[in-house]
């Protein structure tokens, strides 16, 4: 559940930066994250719907289900309509390695990395998964270089 809120949150940021005029449409990607999980790009466009967002602003690329295939998948659909540079929402810790792979799918990337939530100075406990998000992405890097995804 907490990867799709995740989502949620970089679509409503991606539905911020269309309505003030810094892209043409949203392609809103991802598949299922887990096996009896619903598909992230249909909930995405849900709500981004339901608050009003057009239709026809909005495309979906449901296949992905990690960051690679995400950039493989949006350069099969946006190259074709000749969309060379895209404006990649995604949060602060995971841009690093997200820009990589778009960047390895062809496109020139300008990074909009939805703002960071300031913590309280005392909230430690609130670190530690921001620790683990960290270590993920470090790794994830690690794995991208390693099978040449980057």
């Amino acid at each position: 559940m907490l990867p799709l809120i995740g989502s949620l949150a970089r679509a409503v940021y991606g539905l911020t930066l269309l309505r003030a005029g810094y892209a043409p449409r949203l392609l809103l990607a991802g598949g299922r994250a887990k096996p009896d999980s619903g598909l992230e790009a249909l909930a995405m466009r849900k709500l981004l719907e339901g608050i009003g967002a057009s239709s026809k602003l909005l495309e979906t690329e449901e296949l992905s289900t990690r960051t690679y295939t995400n950039a493989v998948e949006s350069s099969r659909i946006l190259q074709p309509q000749g969309a060379t540079h895209i404006l990649l929402v995604t949060h602060s810790n995971h841009m690093l390695r997200a820009k990589l792979a778009f960047e390895k799918a062809g496109f020139i990337v300008y990074p909009a990395p939805i703002p960071w939530d300031r913590l309280p100075e005392r909230a430690t406990i609130r670190r530690i998964p921001l620790l683990r998000d960290v270590l993920y992405e470090y790794g994830g890097l690690v794995l991208y270089w390693w099978r040449g995804w980057l």
